[in-house]
């Protein structure tokens, strides 16, 4: 990925013929056309393309401009998508940025997977940073599986050094010598997951869904309502897998987002209840 395309995005030559574009020159002429690509490059300069709304004050004032004449912009032409009258982005915009997220992405994980296959391929004479380790014919750490057991361990933090004994104790095994019981996840996460998955299987889909630790985390510091809403804001969200990984921190940002935004209510956190709780 070149420095340019960190910084780029399509820009159609027509784009002002669009109807949308037609009416909003009409209506506010080329200041609302300049107004409308300033959004545009504020979108593309955000993680995951969105931008608050409460922020368009700050967006009219750098670029000296009225905030009303802002929000025209992004609520009357149909040119951007709201979501919950706290954020909004263009799809149009995602549309574009498609093909080079979707290159960067896949040279992301080339890179990974070429550094686990050096790591893996070349590991008896390799360290986990991919420098050489050379090593005299015979030493008992040039043995492959030995090597293996070396990174497990410091993997765990609890490689003690040269000591080549064998490892009595079998991993994954408890102290009577059987396998761990499974996990047991208690009705009230299972119930979260089944509406995660019937409400918003966008969110169920992502690279790390919620743990039970962390939407209880979620539970004790918002109340329900406000979780689903947010998680069916999140699923709405198309690129929401794509520019996303982690379920629990995405909804954390939104919700806080979302709080930021929200005047109090006040009716009490523990009687605002859903069925999955």
């Amino acid at each position: 990925m070149s420095r340019r395309d960190t910084f780029y995005f399509p820009h159609e030559y027509n784009a002002k013929d669009d109807p949308k574009c037609e009416r909003l020159i009409f209506e506010m002429g080329m200041e609302g056309y300049g107004i409308f690509w300033s959004l545009l490059e504020v979108l593309r300069a955000q993680p995951d393309y969105t931008y608050p709304l409460e922020n368009i004050p700050l967006v009219a004032y750098k670029y000296r401009t009225d905030s009303e004449k802002v929000r025209r912009v992004v609520f009357d032409f149909g040119l951007f998508n709201v979501v919950d009258d706290k954020i909004f982005f263009s799809n149009g915009l995602i549309r574009r940025m498609q093909p080079m997220d979707q290159r960067r992405h896949k040279q992301s994980e080339g890179g990974k997977e070429g550094a686990k296959k050096r790591w893996e391929n070349g590991g008896k004479n390799s360290s986990p940073n991919g420098y050489p380790i050379n090593l005299p014919n015979g030493s008992p750490y040039s043995n492959k599986s030995r090597v293996n057991k070396i990174r497990k361990e410091e993997s765990k933090g609890d490689y003690k050094g040269d000591d080549t004994s064998a490892d009595n104790s079998a991993e994954g095994m408890n102290a009577g010598g059987s396998a761990p019981a499974p996990h047991k996840y208690s009705e009230s996460f299972l119930k979260f997951q089944k509406w995660i998955t019937n409400n918003a299987p966008r969110v169920a889909k992502m690279k790390e869904p919620m743990t039970e630790e962390q939407s209880q985390k979620l539970k004790d510091k918002y109340p329900t309502e406000q979780i689903c809403e947010v998680l069916q804001a999140m699923h709405n969200y198309e690129p929401l897998i794509r520019r996303n990984r982690s379920a629990y921190l995405t909804a954390s940002n939104w919700l806080r987002r979302h709080d930021q935004t929200t005047p109090q209510k006040q009716t009490p956190h523990e009687t605002r209840k859903t069925n999955f709780l």
